[in-house]
């Protein structure tokens, strides 16, 4: 991780402080040409995936619906 990349830093402190999560390391995942990034984590032999959307750029509520309604079904 470049040192200048703040918010991959964060990320990787949200996982692990406020997630709890045991991340073993992050790698990126896809790329587009919005400010959306994608990452791919590794934790305990499972992979999951983790967007980084910055607030200013990007408005995440929509994502989060759609969370919301597959943790439902």
């Amino acid at each position: 991780m470049p040192a200048s990349d703040f918010r991959l830093a964060a990320l990787n402190d949200w996982l692990r402080n406020d997630l709890g999560r045991a991340v073993d390391r992050l790698e990126p995942a896809s790329s587009d040409a919005s400010f959306r990034r994608y990452f791919r984590g590794f934790e305990n032999g499972h992979s999951y995936i983790v967007m980084d959307a910055p607030p200013p750029q990007e408005n995440v509520r929509p994502f989060l619906a759609v969370a919301e309604l597959l943790r439902g079904a």
